[in-house]
């Protein structure tokens, strides 16, 4: 009788550790059926999706109707989740590497060998150690409630007592070796790390142009290989890793972005105006204010402030622009303007903002070398005219075949059978109305 009841114990946690098992995968298939993302293909054309797979090859997902689609990768832009912003206020909190090309890494130093001098020792919370080369950073933040020194023609070290150093850093171990030239290592000063707060290092910053990912701990990394399975997991490998020949697993309800074809894409935000004016008496006509320190897909929030007129020079080879643009909350009861934006001087977009609108999508065709954004008053006075430009971009270089279609397939589609975007461009808004 002892015997059966233990036997029926046993099969009873068998059972148990079965059912368990089934729910841990039914958890992670569930994750993969609830992400919804926005995807942004190569004509900045923007639809909402749910992500099935990546691979080398394209993207496989659904459609806002549920129809299962495919996309060639090279016909993607990027990928993120809706409303989400990077965590700026979390990443500012901690100690945090970051490197030329703007790659982020939150974690805490490793003490290491004074050996290894050309490398700097870093444990990041979820990729373990790395060890990038100390010419490839741009600062290190050891204490973050301290202010990082401005990057000067020197490497910058604040140190915690609010004393700041100037020199070049030929190695960190459990002492800063700064030297005041770089080509006499060996007459470095030492000082206790401990005794830092941040680096500033002068690295000049490096392009890059491949496929990058943002985490929603703060994380930004540029990876090499990128793949994303049904199970709700991607797996990717970056040279950064120290391990970079083993995918590294990250679950995908992590993942806030993935920029996945940025070439010929140029950031609004990167661009800087060349004449700005305003139609109503002002002692400073208000510039644009760029909003985020850290963008997802590389592509920050800009906000302008009417009545204004602002000229820019459009990037070699300019042929469209998008952006989501969008009214702010407080601007809502009584912000009231029209949106025109022209080439060259002529117009090629306009839209109404207020309370009762106050969203448009952009994806425009654009030729010329001007290009100027105006905001109008168009009622309850210019106070509270605000905007805020989402994801603005402008796409350069020759057209391809998927710039005025989405080259996505269903099941019964050729890639020859492409399915044309519905226009997004806002009506214009009758002409008495400015």
């Amino acid at each position: 009788m002892i015997r059966s009841a233990a036997k029926i114990a046993a099969l009873t946690r068998h059972v148990m550790c079965i059912a368990a098992i089934s729910l841990c995968g039914d958890a992670r298939h569930a994750v993969a059926q609830t992400l919804d993302l926005l995807l942004i293909d190569r004509a900045l054309q923007t639809q909402p999706i749910r992500l099935a797979q990546i691979d080398d090859a394209s993207i496989a997902y659904r459609d806002a109707t549920g129809s299962p689609r495919r996309m060639p990768v090279d016909d993607c832009f990027g990928l993120i989740r809706p409303d989400a912003h990077f965590p700026d206020a979390a990443v500012n909190a901690t100690p945090l590497l970051i490197l030329a090309d703007d790659q982020l890494l939150p974690g805490a130093f490793a003490e290491k060998r004074a050996a290894d001098s050309q490398t700097v020792s870093w444990l990041h919370s979820r990729f373990g150690l790395v060890q990038p080369p100390l010419d490839t950073l741009a600062s290190l933040v050891f204490d973050p409630s301290q202010p990082l020194p401005q990057r000067g023609r020197m490497d910058r070290i604040a140190l915690r007592n609010g004393d700041r150093i100037e020199g070049f850093v030929s190695a960190i171990t459990s002492v800063l070796e700064l030297a005041s030239d770089p080509d006499e290592p060996a007459r470095a000063i030492s000082i206790p790390l401990d005794r830092v707060a941040s680096i500033a290092f002068f690295t000049p910053r490096r392009s890059y142009d491949g496929c990058r990912i943002w985490i929603d701990d703060g994380t930004v990394l540029n990876v090499d290989h990128l793949n994303v399975t049904d199970d709700g997991y991607c797996r990717l490998n970056a040279d950064i890793l120290s391990d970079s020949a083993r995918p590294t697993e990250l679950p995908l309800a992590d993942v806030l972005a993935i920029l996945i074809r940025p070439q010929g894409v140029v950031p609004f935000a990167s661009l800087a105006p060349e004449h700005l004016e305003s139609s109503v008496p002002r002692y400073a006509v208000p510039e644009p204010i760029v909003l985020d320190q850290h963008a997802l897909l590389d592509l920050p929030r800009i906000q302008f402030r009417g009545p204004l007129l602002a000229r820019y020079t459009l990037p070699h080879g300019c042929r469209r622009f998008a952006a989501d643009v969008v009214l702010p909350e407080a601007s809502r009861a009584w912000g009231d303007l029209l949106l025109i934006l022209s080439c060259d001087d002529a117009e090629v977009f306009r839209c109404r903002l207020n309370g009762e609108r106050p969203h448009a999508e952009i994806n425009i065709e654009i030729r010329g070398s001007q290009f100027s954004l105006e905001l109008d008053e168009a009622g309850n006075g210019p106070i509270h005219d605000r905007v805020i430009f989402r994801r603005a971009a402008f796409l350069t270089g020759a057209p391809s075949d998927g710039d005025h279609t989405r080259r996505s397939t269903g099941p019964h589609q050729s890639p020859s059978n492409k399915t044309t975007p519905p226009n997004d461009t806002p009506p214009r808004a009758p002409s008495s109305a400015r």
